[in-house]
């Protein structure tokens, strides 16, 4: 990978073109493009936090870049549940009742709300890691629902040998998460076994909200030589509480993607979220068109991961930076 710039990301998965027949909702989405009224189409995420912001605006770049024109080809209801289950509720039922043709989700939660409350309606997500173990596919080649989209699950094996060369002397590594969220749970039960062979001892510690975040950092401080951060949205939302304590403390804290850095972290093997949310907003063009199904949509997952840095957080922790290693610096 070359220095200090993005590569290209590239993608598995990539669906087989289905002319939509079969579709609950296609026939709807036919008759209205022929008479010109534009497409119906809500949005729903979970939180406002870096990543997820990014994934949406992705959506939308992607309807663009697919040919569609909002306003005159769609309309995109956008709307965030901030935390909130019960808003994420409101938010789904109100999609709903005002017949939406084609629903965008961005995280696990809301994907999982959307899919919950309807099986006709095409919904694509994004920045969902593990798709059939929340429910959402059958199986992630051939979904068998009315749910596709795209994974941002990350490498945890190139995440841990990156921490090696940074800071070779972590033994036991401190992983923070929202056990509410499967997508969490999944991260952390593959990160136990991929440390424990590299000689790394994983000491877990759970959140439920923000809140819980300054106080279980203190805690950990103590307890560890270096913090993982998964892709959990409690966590990534209150990020910078969680780095003002460690900084204190000289711990280096590591995460599961870029936003992670630009906001505290040392380093990461990153998923790009825009370009995740950018695959999203194409592949839901392609079913407004009547070119794909979800059904028979593989879902996809960024293959191609870009190890970046934040060179004034290994300034502040006193960490020699290897040269070898191609960062992106952000």
């Amino acid at each position: 990978m070359g220095k200090n710039r993005l590569k290209k990301a590239a993608w598995v998965g990539l669906a087989g073109i289905v002319l939509c027949g079969a579709l609950a909702g296609c026939g709807a989405t036919v008759e209205h493009k022929q008479s010109g009224t534009p497409y119906s189409v809500g949005l729903v995420q979970i939180v406002q936090h870096p990543a997820l912001d990014e994934a949406a605006r992705g959506i939308a770049d992607g309807m663009t870049q697919a040919g569609l024109k909002e306003g005159t080809d769609y309309t995109l209801e956008s709307q965030n549940a901030q935390g909130d289950q019960s808003n994420l509720d409101t938010i789904v039922r109100h999609f709903l009742f005002s017949k939406k043709q084609l629903i965008y989700a961005v995280a696990t939660p809301a994907a999982q709300a959307v899919a919950n409350a309807t099986n006709e309606i095409p919904v694509v997500a994004t920045a969902v890691t593990d798709f059939a173990a929340a429910g959402l596919v059958k199986d992630e080649s051939r979904p068998q629902t009315n749910v596709t989209g795209t994974s941002d699950r990350t490498d945890l094996k190139a995440q841990l040998d990156l921490m090696r060369k940074l800071t070779p002397q972590v033994k036991t590594l401190g992983v923070i998460y929202n056990a509410g969220e499967v997508n969490s749970e999944l991260q952390v039960q593959a990160l136990e076994p991929a440390a424990q062979a590299l000689g790394m001892t994983v000491k877990k510690f759970t959140v439920a909200s923000v809140n819980d975040i300054p106080q279980t950092a203190y805690q950990m401080t103590g307890e560890v030589d270096a913090v993982y951060v998964p892709t959990d949205n409690v966590v990534a939302s209150a990020l910078p509480a969680l780095i003002a304590v460690t900084n204190e403390k000289n711990i280096p804290v590591y995460g599961a993607e870029i936003a992670h850095v630009k906001n505290g972290a040392l380093a990461s093997v990153s998923v790009d979220y825009y370009k995740l949310g950018l695959r999203a907003g194409m592949m839901g063009a392609q079913i407004l068109k009547g070119e794909a199904k979800p059904e028979s949509m593989a879902i996809e997952t960024q293959t191609e991961l870009v190890p970046v840095l934040n060179r004034a957080q290994a300034e502040l922790l006193g960490i020699t930076v290897p040269t070898d290693i191609g960062f992106t610096e952000v």
